[in-house]
C-alpha cells in the first residue's frame, strides 16, 4: 500500500518530495568556492529548538577543509549560527574590520512559480547571546491564542520583529521591536516579497514587511528599534456598521532592490567596518567565482551606533539567521575571512623596469621587450591566529613571458626563490614557506617577466591572483595595461668593416674609412630617411645626422684617419626615428698598432698681465694639454719640439715679447726656431700616452717672456709642434 500526500500552495500542487530541493543543493556544493574551515569551533549553532542550521563539507577530501553553512533547506525552517566569542571569533568595533563571504539563495523549486522562494537570510551583529532569535511572546491574538512563544519564521528571518497579532490596537512599533533580537543590527537578503495590505490578506502570519519594496532586495536597520517599523491599518469596508480593522507593520530597510538572488549562483559580499566614521560599507556581487573582481558591484554604507549594542568590552557577536515559510530555498554561506582571527589585505602593482615607472590608470602603456615586474604585497594587519599555509596563485597575461620569481618577508634580507617549475600555463602557484603573523607581517612576491613582441597595439586585460590560507582568503587583480606597437629597427653594417679592424700603425690606416649601413623595419615598413637619425660616437665624440643614403634606410659613415689615435678606437652606431624608437647598437673597433702620434693638443693661453715689464716671465693658464701617444715597442724614443710665431693683437699690434722654453735647470731657450721641449724612451708594452704639458711646473715649460711695456689688448699666435721618432 502506498500513500501520496500533497500540499496546496497558492493554487499550485506541490508533492511532499518537493518540500526540499536536493538537486539544487548538489549544484550549490559542486560549484561552491573554496572557503574556511568552520568545523573547528569558530562558529556555534544558535541554541533554540529545531534550529535548521548546520555545517556541510564542500568535498569529502582531507585537503579541502571548506565548510558550507546551511541555514535553511526546506519549508517552515529557522536557522542561526554565531561566531563563538570564547574562541576569539568576534568583531571589534574599535578597529577597522573586513569580512568577506559567499552567499547562495537557491532557486524556485517550481519553474512555473518564479516567486515561490523564501524567505532569505540576514547578516546580524548582536549582543544578546547564542540563543538570540526573534520570537512572538504576546499578547495572545484573539484569532490565534496559541501564537505566543512562536519563533519568527517567514518575513522576520529570525532577527526582525514578529507581526503575528493583527488585532487592532493590540500591538505597537515598540511591542513589535521587543520580539526582535535585542541589541542588534541586521542586513537582510530578502528573496520573497511580503506585501499583504488588504484586510482579508492580513492573516496574522507576518506578510507585510516589504510593502515599500519592488523585488528581491538588500536592506538594513536595527531590528530592536521601534523606528524600524511603521504601523498600518487595513479596513473591511464590506462589513456593516463600523468597518472592521486589522493592524500590520511595514519594515523600514533601505537598500538595493530588484536584485536577482535566487538564480542558483553564488554571490560574493565584502563588508568593511570603518571604526573612525562608524560606518559599515558593503560591496555585493563584487567578484566572480574565479575570484576576478566585478566593476559594477552593488555598493553602499550604513551608519551604525556602537552604543546601540551596549557592549561591556570590544567583542561584538556576528553571524547569520534565515527562515522559510511555506516557500523555501537553500540558504548557504561560505566564509573567506574572520577578522578577529586574521585581518589582512593585499595589493598588486606592475613596474616597468625598462621605462622606470609603476603603471597607473593614467599611465598604463608599455613597449614590447620591456622588463615588467608583477609585485604582490601581502600585509597581515592583526589577528589572534597566523595566516597559515598561504597558497599564492597568480595568473600572468599571455602577452608576457616568465623570467623569475621570488619572495621577501618584511625586512629580512633573505630571499625565497620560486622555482621556474611552478610556472605553468601562464600561472605561478606557490605555497609560501612562512606564515604571516604579528611577528612577520609582510610578504612581497615579485614576478619578473618580459613583454612579448607584438605586430599591433594590444590591450591586456587585468590578471587575477588569489591567496588562500587555512583561515583567510583574499583575491586581487593586477591592472589592465596596453602594449604599444613598436617598430624594432635593426642596423646592419657592410661586412667589410664589421667587428675589429686592425692597422699596424696609424699611417697605414686609410685617410677615410667608408662604412655603408642600412636601417630596416622588422615589419618590412619602408624607412623614411627624413625622419630617422644616425647617431655615432668615436672616442667620446658624438655626432648625429639624418640618413644620407640614396635609398630608404641607407646611410654612410666616414671615419677620418685624423680622428683616430694609436690603440683601440671604438665607434658605436645606432638609429632612432622621430617617435623615439631606437635600433640595436653596432660597435666597430679600430685597433691601431705601433706608431707614434699626437693625442689631445688643445688651444692654450697665458695669464693676464698689466702691460708687462722687461724680461718678465708670464705663467701659463690652466688647461694646457699636449699628448704624445706611443704605440711602438718598448725602448723606442721620441723627441717633441716646438716653435712659436709672433703674437699680434686684434688691431695687428705686435707683442714686444716672445715664447720661450725654460727647462728644469732654469735655462731659457727662445722658440723662434724649433726647440726640443721633451724627450722620452718608451718603457711599457701597452700604448703609452704622455701629457708633456702636465709634466711642467708652473715656472717651467713654455712661458711668455716680455721684452718691454706693451699696449693693452688680447694677443694671439700659433705654436708649431714637431714629433720626431728619434734613435736612442
Amino acid at each position: 500500500m502506498s500513500i501520496t500526500t500533497t500540499f496546496i500552495i497558492d493554487n499550485h500542487i506541490v508533492s511532499a518530495a518537493k518540500l526540499s530541493d536536493p538537486a539544487d543543493l548538489n549544484n550549490a556544493i559542486n560549484t561552491a568556492p573554496q572557503g574556511l574551515d568552520i568545523k573547528n569551533g569558530a562558529f556555534v549553532v544558535g541554541t533554540f529548538g529545531n534550529n535548521s542550521a548546520k555545517v556541510i563539507d564542500r568535498n569529502k577530501t582531507p585537503d579541502d577543509k571548506t565548510g558550507i553553512l546551511q541555514i535553511t533547506s526546506a519549508a517552515n525552517q529557522l536557522g542561526s549560527i554565531w561566531g563563538d566569542i570564547n574562541k576569539d571569533n568576534y568583531i571589534d568595533l574599535n578597529n577597522n574590520q573586513t569580512l568577506s563571504m559567499w552567499l547562495y539563495f537557491g532557486r524556485p523549486v517550481d519553474p512555473s512559480l518564479p516567486a515561490g522562494v523564501g524567505d532569505g537570510m540576514a547578516f546580524v551583529l548582536q549582543n544578546s547571546g547564542i540563543d538570540a532569535i526573534s520570537r512572538y511572546t504576546g499578547p495572545k491574538p484573539s484569532h490565534n491564542p496559541s501564537a505566543v512563544n512562536k519563533l519568527g519564521i517567514g518575513e522576520s528571518m529570525g532577527v526582525w520583529g514578529t507581526d503575528f497579532n493583527y488585532d487592532h490596537g493590540a500591538t505597537s512599533t515598540t511591542s513589535i521591536a521587543k520580539t526582535a533580537i535585542q541589541k542588534s543590527w541586521a542586513m537582510e537578503f530578502d528573496t520573497f516579497l511580503n506585501k499583504a495590505t488588504n484586510y482579508d490578506d492580513i492573516s496574522g502570519e507576518g506578510f507585510s514587511f516589504d510593502n515599500l519594496q519592488n523585488g528581491q532586495h538588500i536592506g538594513a536597520n536595527y531590528p530592536d528599534s521601534p523606528s524600524s517599523y511603521r504601523q498600518q491599518t487595513a479596513y473591511d469596508y464590506h462589513s456593516t456598521g463600523t468597518p472592521l480593522a486589522r493592524d500590520y507593520y511595514v519594515l523600514s530597510h533601505d537598500g538595493p532592490g530588484s536584485l536577482s538572488l535566487t538564480d542558483a549562483n553564488w554571490h560574493h559580499i565584502t563588508y568593511n567596518w570603518n571604526a573612525a566614521t562608524e560606518t559599515m560599507n558593503y560591496s555585493f556581487n563584487d567578484k566572480k567565482l574565479d575570484g576576478t573582481h566585478i566593476n559594477d558591484a552593488y555598493t553602499g554604507s550604513y551608519q551604525i551606533d556602537p552604543s546601540h549594542f551596549k557592549l561591556s568590552d570590544n567583542k561584538l557577536r556576528w553571524g547569520f539567521t534565515g527562515s522559510t515559510g511555506k516557500y523555501f530555498e537553500n540558504n548557504l554561506v561560505v566564509f573567506e575571512s574572520i577578522p578577529s582571527f586574521v585581518s589582512a589585505d593585499s595589493s598588486v602593482s606592475i613596474k616597468d623596469n625598462t621605462l622606470d615607472k609603476v603603471l597607473s590608470t593614467s599611465d598604463n602603456y608599455v613597449d614590447a621587450g620591456d622588463d615588467l615586474s608583477f609585485i604582490y604585497n601581502l600585509n597581515f594587519e592583526s589577528g589572534s591566529k597566523e595566516w597559515e599555509n598561504i597558497l599564492a596563485s597568480m595568473n600572468l597575461p599571455s602577452q608576457v613571458s616568465f623570467e623569475s620569481a621570488s619572495i621577501k618577508y618584511g625586512d629580512d634580507p633573505n630571499v625565497e626563490v620560486i622555482p621556474a617549475s611552478e610556472f605553468s600555463n601562464s600561472s605561478v602557484q606557490h605555497l609560501l614557506q612562512r606564515n604571516l603573523s604579528n611577528s612577520n607581517k609582510q610578504a612581497t612576491i615579485e614576478i619578473h617577466t618580459k613583454v612579448k613582441p607584438v605586430t599591433s597595439a594590444v590591450s591586456v586585460p587585468k590578471s587575477h591572483a588569489s591567496f588562500k590560507g587555512d583561515n583567510f582568503i583574499i583575491d586581487d587583480d593586477a591592472q589592465a595595461f596596453n602594449i604599444r606597437y613598436k617598430d624594432i629597427s635593426t642596423l646592419n653594417l657592410s661586412t667589410d668593416v664589421e667587428g675589429t679592424i686592425n692597422y699596424d700603425n696609424l699611417m697605414s690606416a686609410p685617410e677615410t674609412t667608408v662604412i655603408n649601413g642600412l636601417v630596416k623595419n622588422s615589419t618590412g615598413k619602408v624607412i623614411d630617411n627624413s625622419t630617422t637619425d644616425v647617431h655615432t660616437e668615436l672616442n667620446g665624440v658624438k655626432q648625429s645626422y639624418k640618413l644620407n643614403g640614396q635609398n630608404p634606410g641607407e646611410f654612410v659613415v666616414n671615419v677620418k684617419r685624423s680622428d683616430l689615435i694609436a690603440g683601440k678606437n671604438t665607434l658605436t652606431i645606432y638609429a632612432e626615428d622621430v617617435s623615439g624608437k631606437k635600433s640595436n647598437e653596432i660597435k666597430i673597433i679600430f685597433d691601431i698598432g705601433g706608431g707614434l702620434t699626437f693625442g689631445v693638443v688643445n688651444d692654450v693661453s697665458f695669464k693676464t698681465i698689466n702691460q708687462g715689464l722687461k724680461d718678465q716671465l708670464v705663467q701659463r693658464q690652466s688647461g694646457w694639454r699636449v699628448e704624445v701617444v706611443d704605440g711602438r715597442t718598448p725602448g723606442q724614443s721620441w723627441d717633441l719640439q716646438a716653435k712659436a710665431d709672433n703674437l699680434y693683437s686684434d688691431n695687428d699690434t705686435k707683442l714686444n715679447g716672445n715664447l720661450v722654453f725654460k727647462d728644469e735647470d732654469g735655462n731659457l731657450s727662445s722658440l723662434i726656431d724649433y726647440q726640443s721641449v721633451k724627450t722620452h724612451i718608451k718603457n711599457i708594452t701597452d700604448v703609452q700616452t704622455i701629457d708633456v704639458a702636465g709634466l711642467w711646473t708652473k715656472n717651467a715649460g713654455i712661458l711668455l717672456q716680455m721684452n718691454e711695456v706693451n699696449p693693452s689688448g688680447k694677443y694671439t699666435g700659433k705654436i708649431h709642434w714637431n714629433l720626431i721618432d728619434s734613435v736612442h
